[in-house]
């Protein structure tokens, strides 16, 4: 297994535990995981992202929602069935790389007609959509995708 190292600089760490805001730290991470957090140095690391202003902070989850559905019809059945499996499924994705834009990385899909999303996690589980990984819990959904910074208030995803 490859060990991947990715680096931010000068970050402020939200921690959840402890309900606290560690300010303008550095922070290796491995493998998706903090690996190290020291305070902000101005030794240079090759590769490092420069998160000067922004929070580096664990994602949110959202435990009800439809990734079929964006509301502009009815309902979640009635929009599946008025746009088909095909379309549904491409919205599923869609709506899963929206949630993670959001800061959102963890979402539990309720279910839809003809179950689209499914076969969305088969093919999340190949990984043909890099940060997005898809788990079946029971006969719910659960999308994990990876951890955020938020900029300006603005969420932006860490791409792998």
């Amino acid at each position: 297994m490859l060990m991947q190292e990715v680096y931010f600089c000068n970050v402020n760490v939200v921690d959840v535990k402890k309900k606290r805001i560690i300010q303008r730290q550095d922070v290796t991470m491995k493998n998706g995981k903090i690996a190290s957090l020291i305070p902000h140095t101005e030794k240079k690391i090759s590769g490092a992202i420069d998160c000067t202003g922004k929070y580096l902070c664990p994602g949110l989850m959202d435990m009800h929602v439809h990734l079929v559905w964006d509301g502009t019809l009815a309902d979640p059945v009635t929009a599946n069935i008025a746009e088909g499996p095909y379309v549904a499924m491409f919205r599923a994705l869609h709506a899963a790389q929206e949630y993670l834009c959001r800061g959102i990385t963890v979402v539990r899909d309720v279910g839809c007609n003809e179950d689209v999303t499914i076969y969305l996690a088969a093919a999340m589980r190949k990984n043909w959509f890099g940060v997005v990984r898809l788990f079946l819990v029971a006969e719910l959904l659960l999308v994990h995708m990876d951890m955020f910074l938020l900029s300006d208030g603005l969420p932006i995803p860490m791409m792998s």
